[in-house]
């Protein structure tokens, strides 16, 4: 997806400039949108040091880009169809759940799905 203009993440649902207080408080992520057979799924994080989001046996780490010299840093990933997988972010040396996602996975962790994974058991 094209991430550019005033609102670059209206594609995923989220209104506002990257940064201001009214973007984070809207903010809610992971949110994925239809990409050919699978899902672009949008990474956010609110800091001034970079990350990196690392998931759990299932991809490489993948580090997030800042939005220009804002506190909101991104990654725009590529997930395949019916997935779930724990993630978390890496700071430095210090992993952090997503605050973003209320769907934690205990400690640490959280948990991205694609909308059409298969219900937890």
């Amino acid at each position: 997806m094209q991430l550019t203009g005033e609102e670059p993440f209206a594609g995923f649902g989220l209104s506002g400039a990257p940064g201001t207080d009214a973007f984070w408080a809207a903010a809610r992520t992971p949110a994925s949108v239809p990409d050919g057979d699978g899902w672009a799924t949008l990474f956010l994080r609110r800091g001034s040091e970079a990350a990196t989001v690392v998931f759990e046996s299932w991809s490489d780490p993948v580090p997030l880009r800042r939005w220009g010299a804002t506190d909101c840093w991104y990654a725009e990933v590529r997930m395949p169809a019916r997935l779930r997988v724990t993630y978390r972010f890496l700071v430095g040396d210090a992993a952090y759940a997503d605050p973003l996602n209320p769907a934690g996975a205990g400690g640490d962790r959280s948990v991205a799905a694609t909308p059409d994974a298969p219900p937890q058991p």
